[in-house]
């Protein structure tokens, strides 16, 4: 029997609630100000400066110290609990990692400490840096979002799309999980350790039958990333791994995210772990190949930090200075719910069950709190966690988004003609009647 024993980089961002300050009692004249927009080039817009929004709460600051101390028994418990071999934990406030601790080693024999230095490999996390690559690329002209994805990759014309009134498929259905494409590609198992090639990923999608048509659906798709990374490739001109080191990492400093484990000191990085008929061992990761987009980059909590620093910095619109990598306006479209996944209403305030929004953004899990009545989902720009696993068919707990979730069974059971599914998040694929064939592993 194979257990998962899962190693965390984990980061979490604090945003205590904004109010705008006060108003000027009379609104000035409007002042014609030239701009450079994403997509539409340089223009003139009519702009009314409003004041910056501010926290309300005086003792914000004092609150947050407060609360800092008492992660480290969360994070303890958490892997006392869940048995887990290392843990690394950051807290990002104002822009800043205003904590970070690492618990456990990084090897189960070996030992070695874990601190925000340490790498680990953040799985599906990849998915938010090549969706970022792929707004970058659209604000430069390289990339129409909103285009035939098959203009830019043709071997996209190979699928096979269920209905002749379907729309062909578009970068953005892929951002946002809604292409219909299925959850994997169908490739045989790497031989020898050798990475999967572009070629075997192309044969792979020949003839593939997409699961419904674009736009209809959503349905978490690994294999939807794996071909952003070549339309990345196709359209940045270059390998999709330098593109997004290029666009995204080098320019936010994160010197300590890679694509090859051997890109680090073996001191710094960890090593996945399994549980073998009751024994816990050590495994080795997979390298860079034609899949990494969707999952194939190690990081640390130090550099996460950098990332979810930049994303909340695109909060609130202002007229500063906007010289990132990537401008503010299209960090908060990236943000925005696209697709609906699940809705689930509180309806008293004392239900078990909290209610809530959750859908697609583009590359990330986007969730909101409800009460008795729906409110607009806050993105998870501003908590961004995940459980690596190494190898990932050997997971005793079923990731199902960019985010990820808590211990569940393995996989689904068929139910008669219907999928019973136990995924933490669930896929499009168990949330009505589909034949049991088609439950996910």
């Amino acid at each position: 029997m194979r257990r998962c024993i899962v190693q965390v980089p984990f980061i979490v961002a604090l945003g205590l609630g904004c109010a705008h300050g006060p108003r000027p009692a009379f609104a000035p004249a409007a002042a014609l100000v030239p701009v450079e927009t994403p997509r539409n080039g340089p223009v003139t817009l009519a702009v009314r400066e409003v004041p910056q929004a501010v926290f309300s709460d005086a003792k914000r600051a004092q609150k947050i110290a407060t609360v800092l101390p008492k992660l480290h028994d969360v994070a303890a418990k958490i892997v006392a609990d869940d048995r887990l071999i290392g843990l690394a934990v950051g807290v990002v406030v104002d822009g800043e990692l205003v904590f970070g601790e690492g618990f456990g080693v990084r090897h189960v024999d070996e030992g070695g400490t874990v601190d925000v230095h340490t790498a680990f490999r953040i799985g599906s996390i990849t998915k938010v840096f090549s969706g970022m690559t792929a707004l970058r690329l659209a604000d430069e002209g390289l990339l129409d979002l909103d285009a035939p994805a098959a203009k830019v990759l043709p071997e996209l014309d190979k699928l096979v799309y269920p209905n002749a009134d379907a729309r062909p498929l578009t970068v953005r259905d892929i951002l946002t999980h809604t292409a219909g494409l299925p959850r994997d590609p169908d490739l045989p198992l790497s031989v020898g350790g050798a990475p999967h090639t572009r070629e075997a990923v192309m044969q792979a999608i020949d003839g593939l039958s997409l699961l419904r048509p674009p736009g209809i659906g959503s349905e978490y798709s690994n294999l939807g990333f794996v071909l952003l990374g070549h339309v990345i490739a196709a359209a940045g001109g270059k390998p999709f791994g330098d593109t997004i080191r290029d666009s995204i990492l080098q320019p936010l400093g994160m010197n300590e995210t890679v694509w090859e484990a051997t890109e680090l000191p073996a001191e710094r990085r960890t090593r996945g772990h399994v549980a073998v008929d009751g024994k816990v061992v050590a495994t080795n990761s997979g390298r860079h190949s034609a899949l990494s987009a969707a999952g194939g980059l190690w990081s640390t909590v130090a550099d996460l930090a950098r990332f979810v620093a930049f994303q909340l910095d695109a909060w609130p619109p202002r007229g500063a200075a906007d010289d990132g990598p990537i401008a503010r306006s299209t960090l908060r479209e990236a943000q925005r719910l696209r697709a609906l996944r699940s809705f689930r209403a509180r309806t008293t305030a004392d239900e078990a069950a909290a209610g809530g929004v959750e859908g697609g953004a583009s590359g990330w899990a986007s969730r909101g709190a409800s009460a008795t009545t729906a409110r607009p989902p806050t993105s998870s720009a501003t908590t961004a966690r995940s459980r690596v696993t190494s190898p990932p068919s050997a997971c005793s707990r079923t990731p199902a988004s960019a985010s990820s979730c808590s211990a569940t069974p393995a996989g689904p059971t068929p139910t008669g003609s219907r999928c019973s599914c136990s995924a933490c998040s669930p896929t499009a694929a168990c949330s009505g009647p589909v034949p049991p064939s088609r439950c996910p592993s």
